[in-house]
């Protein structure tokens, strides 16, 4: 019927005359899946100024055709166009996805990417994608990509993944702690917090911090702790974000409750 085709049609048009302004505002009295379609057959437009706008818009309508679109643009003839879509990982977030991330890994992209893509995985999938999961693993070799899909495992409670990140809450290295602190707040898990009685006790430097006309900042092992506690909607009665110098007395509450975490196993 004409009153389902004239929308239709007419983003179509906008997107190709490059029309930011009217598709954007088409797009969003649509239906959802009905955009997306348009944007997954926009998406290899030759002009490039158009594959652009047909980022933005699905930057701002999501939808699984508009995911597509996106992945569609991971390997792209304009950096540009590449760098968009690396960025616009993050709103492919619709279940029905996880087929086409997974395809994507298939594709050469920096391990960085792959990192991304494995950890949307990790928030969409179901425990039975951590075979797949885990054989990307294996040809991860030793690089951050591997640790990207640890992370992913332990979203989908895969007990030993979880078990190699609070490994490393306990390991010396402050980076090895930062960044499993880091990965907690992904996983968001609470009650494994539990586990952070080493980094909260750690007064190591975790990062300095410059400001201009102002002193250095300096956080600690044990500040990020109490952040990351913050983040998983741990109750404190002191505000945790920004991340700051806590004093010794909230460093005292945050291991109070990491105390009642562990007796109430």
């Amino acid at each position: 019927p004409r009153s389902t085709l004239f929308p239709y049609t007419t983003l179509f048009r906008s997107i190709t005359l490059r029309n930011s302004k009217e598709a954007k505002a088409l797009a969003h009295r649509m239906a959802p899946a009905a955009v997306g379609e348009v944007l997954q057959k926009m998406a290899g437009d030759e002009n490039s100024s158009v594959r652009l706008l047909d980022l933005e818009i699905a930057a701002e309508v999501h939808s699984e055709g508009a995911s597509r679109a996106i992945l569609s643009r991971l390997q792209d003839p304009n950096p540009t166009v590449v760098s968009v879509a690396n960025s616009l990982i993050r709103v492919c977030d619709q279940k029905g996805i996880v087929p086409d991330l997974f395809s994507a890994m298939e594709k050469d992209l920096d391990p960085a990417v792959k990192g991304a893509i494995a950890r949307q995985i990790g928030l969409l999938g179901e425990a039975s994608d951590v075979p797949q999961l885990r054989t990307w693993y294996r040809k991860a070799g030793d690089s951050p990509l591997r640790m990207d899909i640890t992370a992913a495992m332990a979203r989908l409670k895969d007990a030993p993944s979880v078990a190699e990140i609070l490994e490393r809450l306990s390991e010396g290295s402050v980076d090895a702690r930062v960044n499993a602190l880091d990965l907690m707040e992904y996983l968001g898990d609470s009650q494994l917090a539990m586990h952070f009685e080493p980094v909260l006790r750690d007064p190591r430097t975790a990062a300095t911090i410059f400001f201009p006309h102002t002193p250095r900042k300096v956080i600690e092992v044990r500040d990020v702790a109490v952040g990351c506690m913050g983040a998983l909607g741990l109750h404190l009665s002191f505000p945790t974000r920004p991340t700051r110098r806590f004093s010794d007395t909230e460093i005292e509450e945050a291991l109070h409750v990491v105390k009642s975490l562990q007796a109430a196993q």
